[in-house]
């Protein structure tokens, strides 16, 4: 049982790692907006070029909006992807 509760807290743990230090990062398609996501809907990074700051900001914020959204849904599901794997590969 001891072995189990072992394996269990190691796997717990590399869990918990991933979950830390997971995340993803997209660029806009013509590259004025980078975005860093984090898992949970954290932001590490937003970076924007000289081609946002020509945008409106009625033009900005959606682009911004819709890329961190597409960023988040990919880091939460990688995220779920690689957790799952450590508790099959290692149970």
């Amino acid at each position: 049982m001891t072995d189990r509760n072992s394996d269990i807290n190691r796997m717990a743990l590399r869990a918990q790692e991933l979950a830390q230090t997971k995340t993803v990062e997209l660029t806009s398609d013509d590259h004025s907006i980078r975005v860093v996501a984090a898992p949970g809907g954290g932001v590490k990074e937003l970076e924007l070029n000289h081609r946002a700051y020509g945008m409106s900001g009625a033009e900005l914020g959606p682009r911004i909006l819709a890329l961190l959204q597409e960023a988040q849904q990919r880091v939460d599901d990688e995220l779920q992807d690689e957790i799952a794997a450590v508790f099959t590969e290692e149970a």
